[in-house]
């Protein structure tokens, strides 16, 4: 018996845009510091919630998902790789 694998396939790119002024200044701010962009981005902000009652897990799951699906640039990822300028890729889902 072969074991599969489960993991879901990525996800097809819906579009590669280019960085506006603004949030190409961001990216090259956040890969200036220390461990770039990916362990040390200053331009991330946390939020914890304390939530009281009830909380219906699968529903927030959907309205995430919805919100996700509707809003295309809360799905960007900011790449540069061998490119001579960073890009958003915009999954087709998250």
């Amino acid at each position: 018996m072969t074991q599969t694998d489960a993991r879901p396939s990525a996800p097809a790119i819906e579009d590669v845009l280019a960085l506006s002024p603004l949030q190409q200044g961001l990216f090259s701010m956040a890969t200036l510091t220390e461990g770039g962009a990916a362990r040390t981005d200053p331009y991330v902000i946390a939020m914890a919630v304390d939530a009281t009652g009830d909380l219906q897990v699968d529903l927030l799951r959907r309205c995430a998902d919805q919100l996700l699906a509707r809003h295309a640039n809360l799905r960007a990822s900011f790449v540069q790789g061998d490119l001579s300028r960073a890009v958003q890729i915009i999954p087709t889902r998250a």
